[in-house]
């Protein structure tokens, strides 16, 4: 039921190395710019690289120093402004930030990623959303199609009281980053009750081993819809993983009988034949009620 230990390690393993493969790469970009700008000080394209690899890297000081001297060399690159303005914004400068992002889309107004900055921008500044949804979508149908954007689209649309369509960004967000609960937990923090919403959250919970809370949304979403077989199948999957059999069971019965498919009292985990496994390292299992009948497909919503 749950993903065996060896491939989570795996997992782990692969995202610890492409942390260590991005941060490589940038200090390989910032060790050839610095080349170029031994022979070449006043180059304005060097300059920028350097600058988003130092961002990149987490040095945002020494970006910041470096697109500062890329603007004061070239004035009319809307590249320089678009490179500070990203350092600003991460530096949480907004004012400073919507500046430069401003000057950048004056100078040239092709620069997709731009749209895609300003807008987090204005939401940032809780100013403007009626410009930040502009901006985003502009940017989108650029390409910027990334969990970002949607996530501060899902923020414009709510502040403008556009429920239904921030509830779609922030779906989107969390599909195109299926391993975060950023968006989600941003939807969720607003007050946007969707069942969908916990399902995900439960889901990318329970992969990371958080048990106790992927129980408590699931268990939420089927307070919500109490017709989910999605969330009565993922509930499955934490129960078994927590060691509670019977109630995984039943949680699989209920999701069986909800699809329609016959037979759902045939559904069986063998509870009296074997116990189920306690993951090494989860959360210890939370108190909950004495589980409803094996032979039943209860609608379950206590946790």
């Amino acid at each position: 039921m749950s993903m065996p230990l060896l491939h989570k390690l795996c997992l782990s393993a692969a995202l610890l190395l492409a942390l260590s493969a991005c941060t490589t790469q940038a200090q390989e970009v910032i060790n050839s710019q610095s080349q170029i700008l031994q022979n070449d000080p006043n180059n304005v394209s060097a300059l920028i690289e350097r600058g988003n690899a130092y961002r990149s890297s987490g040095d945002l000081a020494r970006a910041l120093e470096d697109h500062n001297r890329a603007v004061s060399l070239a004035p009319e690159s809307g590249r320089a402004h678009l490179a500070r303005g990203e350092d600003y914004l991460r530096l949480n400068q907004y004012e400073n930030a919507l500046a430069d992002l401003d000057r950048a889309l004056q100078l040239n107004p092709e620069l997709a990623e731009g749209y895609a900055l300003r807008g987090e921008t204005r939401v940032r500044l809780q100013q403007n959303f009626e410009g930040a949804l502009s901006d985003l979508e502009r940017a989108i149908n650029a390409g910027q199609r990334t969990a970002t954007v949607y996530n501060y689209l899902g923020q414009a649309r709510f502040r403008l009281n556009q429920r239904e369509a921030a509830l779609q960004a922030f779906l989107t967000a969390a599909e195109l980053d299926p391993e975060s609960t950023t968006a989600l937990d941003q939807a969720i923090e607003l007050g946007l009750s969707d069942a969908q919403l916990y399902i995900l959250r439960g889901r990318v919970r329970k992969n990371k081993r958080d048990y106790t809370r992927a129980l408590s949304d699931l268990t939420q979403a089927l307070r919500i819809d109490p017709q989910s077989a999605d969330a009565f199948e993922e509930r499955a999957d934490v129960y078994y993983a927590m060691g509670d059999c019977r109630r995984a069971e039943n949680d699989l019965r209920a999701a069986c009988q909800l699809k329609g498919n016959r037979l759902c009292e045939a559904v069986s985990l063998n509870c009296n034949a074997t116990a189920s496994p306690s993951p090494t390292g989860s959360a210890s299992p939370v108190s909950s009620p004495t589980p409803t009948p094996a032979d039943t497909a209860t609608v379950d919503l206590s946790p």
